[in-house]
């Protein structure tokens, strides 16, 4: 019986030293190496496309914000400032851009008053930071991350009607639940918010009427639905 064994063993060696027996090895490595390759560049692919369209959406999302003043009609309220209600409809326009249930959203307006000695020294303007998060909230550490808003103060505009141009930043993350690959990191452990994608937008405001700086932020009179 032990001789039995011995030689079961040593046919299985000869197998593995035989030419043919150490190609398939081979052969069978490389198919899975090569399938291994495809998987990731195929998974890399999808968040590049997500990435993508989360991008265009968001900078979508960002041009109609600052067009809405043609939306928000202020009858004596200022149009240019924010509310709660206005970044809960552009983050179901931007879910509805993405074609997805939850996007988490975050939308912050920098007013810039200038000073009564010199209006056009930014140095010498005060500056206030407005921002609201959708209905999904804003849980994100990619969030909290990003430089204060207040600190890209250098994008700001002084228009020819003497005031400082706001400036609003919209910012947006998406789960990446498509990349098998991320959610397998995920589940050991090792990859905590690596399932996510996210993206953010600067951009000036364009008003249409009524554009002063607020001197306090209050919502307008008039809301009218983005389309």
């Amino acid at each position: 019986m032990l001789l039995d064994k011995k030689m079961i063993n040593l046919n299985k060696l000869k197998c593995i030293k035989d030419e043919h027996g150490a190609l398939s090895i081979e052969f069978a490595m490389t198919f899975l190496g090569v399938i291994l390759v495809l998987f990731l560049v195929y998974d890399f692919y999808v968040a590049m496309a997500l990435q993508g369209k989360l991008d265009r959406s968001t900078y979508s999302a960002a041009t109609a914000f600052r067009e809405r003043t043609y939306f928000y009609r202020g009858g004596g309220g200022n149009v240019e400032a924010i509310d709660q209600a206005q970044v809960e409809q552009l983050e179901d326009l931007l879910s509805g851009l993405m074609g997805l249930n939850s996007v988490e959203i975050k939308v912050e307006a920098l007013y810039i008053t200038g000073s009564s000695s010199n209006p056009s020294d930014i140095g010498m303007a005060t500056k206030e930071v407005v921002g609201f998060c959708g209905v999904s909230g804003c849980s994100s550490s990619y969030f909290s991350s990003l430089p204060d808003f207040d600190s890209l103060y250098n994008l700001a505009a002084y228009s020819q009607l003497n005031r400082w141009v706001p400036l609003y930043r919209i910012s947006a993350c998406v789960a990446n639940s498509e990349s098998l690959f991320k959610r397998a990191v995920n589940g050991l452990g090792v990859g905590d918010g690596i399932n996510e994608l996210c993206t953010s937008s600067v951009v000036v405001s364009r008003c249409s009427g009524n554009c002063e700086t607020p001197t306090s932020i209050t919502p307008p009179a008039i809301p009218l639905p983005l389309p």
